[in-house]
């Protein structure tokens, strides 16, 4: 899988592996793209021969809640109706209140990710915008 990150200076390489991504990356494949990784993987490993037809059937978006200073986190809150919002495919808070979170190059761990789809890759940078301001954290 490939990872890449974009700047103000255009599209980075962050990284390429030989292995299928981790966080939401098999939904967010088998949303875009209706393929299932896992069963392509086995088939691939199995030597079975793989031909595809791929459309996308959505967009998706997705963002890492990063610190802003390094602490402790005190409060975590999800604004209400996010959990049902229609273009959320997954939320993910991987911290929780009493939790040391440090800045780099002390640590390079997310509190989280946020993951939504819209029709369109406007519409789902826009429901991502959204999602993000559904969710604080607080750290002293």
């Amino acid at each position: 899988h490939t990872e890449i990150m974009f700047t103000s200076k255009g599209p980075k390489i962050v990284e390429i592996g030989c292995r299928v991504g981790g966080d939401d990356l098999l939904d967010t494949l088998w949303r875009v793209t209706g393929v299932n990784m896992m069963y392509e993987v086995i088939q691939v490993a199995l030597g079975v021969p793989r031909r595809y037809r791929i459309r996308t059937r959505t967009h998706t978006a997705m963002r890492f809640f990063l610190p802003e200073k390094g602490g402790i986190v005190t409060a975590i809150t999800i604004a209400p109706g996010l959990k049902e919002a229609p273009f959320l495919s997954e939320l993910a808070i991987e911290v929780q209140p009493g939790n040391r979170v440090a800045l780099p190059p002390d640590s390079f761990e997310s509190m989280g990710y946020v993951s939504v789809h819209g029709k369109t890759p406007d519409e789902a940078w826009k429901h991502l915008e959204t999602a993000c301001r559904y969710v604080s954290f607080e750290i002293q």
